[in-house]
């Protein structure tokens, strides 16, 4: 009985940090960290304590892949004579939820959609406060600034981080508002979801993802019925129509996309020829995981820079996900970067086969591909698969989407 007892409490609080976890998501990295921390800890207790490692939801296929790709990553920094730092080895930590999560969901008692309906919730208070500072800048929170130079960055550094936060949890508000079987009082609360965090996302003006989100949404739309399709045609008419046609500085951010002096438009164009000609020089390992800062500003930006007769400011990355993979560990790397997402993507979509259409799995695991296709997209003009803030939500929504869960198996 005592040892009942121990087993539910620990689930108990299994349950209450990943709620947490989610809670947090929007509002702190630094409180994410640890929370992920926290259950890890508490989740190989709780498994070590059941004295079995209950398998379900536990891919050992992605563990190898991961593996293989982080090893690489190391080797081509070895190869290219750096030392061994943090940037060796970066991003592993944001993995660890889509690895770990299906097997600690096991050990708790915790239903998904209350995960989810937390994180929805927490994100769409911060957008919350984000339009009403947006509407009345004189308003002063006890919160750091969301505002940033017309750009809504929400409690992060950055507003593309914020861009890449928000389109997720956009797409998966909408998913679950349109394929979910649930309530009409749920509903309600759902559109709300989607048009707060819909309305952030706008406010951070991240056109990356003001270009792929739209897409995703289409989609959906389509994937649902023709008629919510021809809704959503009309509605992105429309809504394009009126912020194109009065000032705004949506408008102003729509116009810089065909403008090919803009400076964030030139230096893209102008980083992703020094990725292109990195990957020439070194199409098999690249020139070392972590490396282009130092590499563009001493070897590829000057002859470019003389070329064009312009000063590229910008180097953190390529403004590419796939360009900044594949110069930094060749094109095996960018192979094993691929296979390992294409096959988490795989993963979720054969999962669709084994749930009746509706239930909450099946409709988590539509956002979640969903979110995973838009940062794909986005990924041609953003490094977002190497942003904290964006792998550790996309790796928790994968992490649930492959747990076991309350899903009805199809007939």
């Amino acid at each position: 009985m005592a040892d009942i007892l121990t087993s539910e409490r620990q689930q108990r609080w299994l349950s209450g940090l990943i709620v947490l976890y989610a809670a947090v998501s929007p509002v702190s990295l630094s409180a994410t960290n640890i929370a992920l921390g926290i259950i890890i800890l508490a989740g190989s207790v709780s498994l070590y304590s059941a004295k079995v490692v209950k398998k379900e939801g536990f891919h050992g296929k992605l563990i190898v892949m991961m593996s293989l790709l982080f090893l690489w990553s190391v080797l081509t920094r070895l190869l290219s004579g750096s030392p061994l730092d943090k940037e060796a080895v970066s991003n592993v930590w944001e993995y660890i939820p889509v690895i770990l999560l299906p097997v600690f969901l096991n050990a708790s008692n915790v239903k998904k959609d209350r995960v989810i309906t937390v994180l929805l919730v927490s994100s769409s208070i911060v957008c919350f406060l984000g339009i009403l500072q947006y509407l009345i800048p004189s308003i002063v929170y006890p919160f750091p600034k969301q505002m940033i130079r017309e750009h809504f960055k929400g409690f992060f550094s950055h507003h593309l981080h914020s861009g890449g936060f928000y389109s997720m949890t956009t797409i998966l508000a909408l998913s679950l508002a349109l394929f979910w079987k649930c309530s009409d009082y749920r509903k309600r609360y759902l559109w709300l979801f989607f048009i707060l965090n819909l309305s952030g996302l706008v406010l951070t003006m991240a056109r990356s993802y003001l270009i792929s989100v739209p897409l995703i949404m289409l989609l959906l739309l389509y994937v649902k019925n023709w008629k919510w399709f021809a809704f959503g045609i009309a509605a992105f008419a429309v809504t394009t129509t009126l912020l194109l046609t009065f000032p705004n500085p949506v408008r102003i951010r729509f116009e810089t996309l065909l403008d090919p002096e803009y400076r964030s438009n030139k230096e893209r164009v102008l980083m992703w020829k020094a990725a292109i000609n990195m990957a020439k020089d070194h199409p098999v390992v690249g020139i070392g995981k972590g490396n282009w800062t130092k590499e563009a500003k001493e070897r590829y930006f000057p002859p470019i820079e003389k070329e064009y007769d312009y000063k590229i400011m910008a180097t953190a990355h390529a403004h590419n996900t796939y360009l900044t993979v594949l110069a930094e560990t060749g094109f095996i790397g960018l192979l094993l970067f691929l296979s390992f997402w294409l096959s988490v993507a795989w993963g979720l979509f054969s999962k669709l086969s084994t749930l009746q259409n509706g239930c909450f799995d099946y409709v988590l695991i539509i956002g979640t591909l969903g979110s995973l296709g838009n940062l794909f997209v986005a990924g041609m003009f953003e490094n977002n698969f190497g942003t904290s803030v964006i792998l550790l939500l996309l790796s928790f929504l994968i992490g649930l989407s492959m747990g076991k869960g309350e899903g009805v198996a199809a007939e």
